[in-house]
């Protein structure tokens, strides 16, 4: 199967950029998941309290929202922009990307005000469930507000992976990723004898320096070199492809959300249903999973780029190829989650140390389950995003994520166990799992048989002489 999928990449010219970009992106997002795996006993060691990680981790999952909250103006502008790119339209990539900027800049702005003043008015150890002799409310504030302020700066530089995304060049932003990765775990492997404290705040520094230092250098050197011509400025902003941008985006935005509160919330929810300590044991059983979640994405990524180029061109039959071999490698991931799911125990005493973690087999196999539908809905969502059919996506997505509210409440009340939240994930994710696929897979059969029609046409009247 493995070569089938791997003939079927490289045979087609049209696929050589795609598979090139997966390359790379595999290679060094591979690297930056070994950082990230290695982190997890590393960040362990550092705080020596299951509690402060925990918190820790539900203030980065807070945070990562944010940098979700554009109105889809980023997705927007990676669409738009592929169309202007292929026909050499630097004046329109230039409005686009400074209509984008200035929007983004606008909405950073008032986050960033609106996140200050209100950070005031919250006791953050008791939202955190952190007891003031762990980490002190000033600190504990002061840190939220660097990290938030980082996260912010963050949220607007993003732009730039966008940009690259339309480049085809999406083994860069992974590159990022891997380059700030990379800093946190030497800072966190600096033997480091300061109090609880002291830890955290110079944790917060250096989470807002490193996320951003990298992505403010590739900004400087992109427009400084290979898009000189259609570099951002605020006389080049337009309303009406700004509205263009959010009319595509506006949908992206609404799934964002959606995808949040169905997959990004759990560290949130069992932070408010169980405790920080349960936050601790949950992600000693999603760092493992979410190497395969990655490994969906890293295909997803360069794929919904290539998909949009090919629509533009109705290199219809090329689609449903691709969606061939997405087939081909969601199965495969079904295998990956099925024997990481038995072997998770010896490699957990590998990872953690022997007695760290002891498995056990429901949440372990709900993990797989949850981890399946992922992979499924996430490459079928490659392919929708592409073509920009996101109204299934949008239904099914907002759906899921009120069902995830409603299953977590009931079932953390009958079951009493932090794992409670992953069982309303798989429940909640169902139908989309089930509708955005078969949606996908008549569109594209549609369009295919459409051009499979066209071509024979063209034969006959190409044989008659016509």
């Amino acid at each position: 199967m493995i070569k089938q999928l791997f003939h079927k990449l490289f045979k087609d010219k049209n696929n050589r950029n795609v598979t090139s970009n997966v390359i790379w992106t595999f290679a060094i997002k591979g690297a930056a998941m070994l950082i990230a795996v290695l982190t997890v006993p590393a960040y362990t060691r550092y705080f020596g309290n299951d509690t402060v990680y925990g918190a820790w981790l539900t203030i980065s999952a807070v945070f990562t929202w944010i940098n979700m909250f554009d109105f889809g103006i980023g997705n927007g502008l990676r669409n738009c922009l592929v169309g202007s790119i292929a026909k050499k339209d630097d004046d329109s990539s230039k409005k686009y990307i400074s209509s984008a900027y200035v929007s983004v800049g606008i909405i950073s702005a008032l986050l960033l005000l609106a996140g200050v003043v209100v950070s005031f008015f919250f006791n953050w150890n008791g939202v955190l469930k952190v007891d003031e002799t762990l980490i002190t409310p000033s600190v504990l504030r002061g840190f939220i507000q660097v990290v938030f302020g980082g996260v912010i700066v963050h949220f607007f530089l993003l732009l730039i992976n966008s940009i690259f995304y339309a480049l085809q060049r999406t083994f860069l932003p992974n590159l990022f990723s891997l380059i700030t990765q990379g800093i946190i775990l030497v800072y966190i492997l600096i033997p480091n004898s300061g109090s609880l404290n002291e830890k955290l705040a110079e944790l917060a520094v250096v989470y807002a320096l490193a996320y951003n230092i990298p992505l403010v250098i590739a900004t400087v050197i992109l427009f400084s070199t290979k898009l000189k011509k259609v570099k951002p400025s605020p006389k080049y902003f337009n309303k009406e492809l700004t509205k263009k941008i959010l009319g595509l985006g506006g949908l992206f935005f609404m799934i964002q959300i959606s995808l949040i509160a169905l997959n990004s919330s759990n560290e949130v929810y069992i932070n408010t249903f169980f405790s920080p300590a349960d936050v601790t044991q949950y992600n000693y059983y999603h760092k493992l999973f979410y190497i395969i979640t990655v490994f969906v994405s890293l295909l997803g990524q360069p794929i919904w780029s290539a998909i949009t180029r090919a629509y533009c061109e109705k290199r219809y039959h090329w689609i449903m190829g691709m969606w061939k071999v997405l087939a081909g490698i969601a199965g495969l991931c079904v295998c990956g989650c099925i024997l990481l799911a038995v072997l998770y125990q010896p490699i957990a005493d590998i990872w953690l140390g022997k007695g760290k973690l002891i498995v056990e087999a429901l949440p372990v196999s709900l993990f797989a389950i949850m981890t399946t539908q992922m992979a499924i809905i996430n490459l079928s969502n490659c392919i929708s995003n592409g073509l920009g059919k996101l109204k299934v996506q949008a239904i099914f997505t907002v759906l899921g994520a009120v069902l995830k509210l409603v299953f977590t409440f009931m079932l953390s009340n009958l079951m009493n166990a932090w794992y409670a939240v992953i069982l309303a994930t798989v429940l909640a994710e169902l139908p989309l799992m089930i509708a955005q696929p078969l949606y996908i897979y008549r569109l594209i059969a549609k369009l295919d048989k459409t051009t499979v029609e066209s071509e024979k046409c063209q034969e006959i009247q190409s044989e008659k002489g016509v």
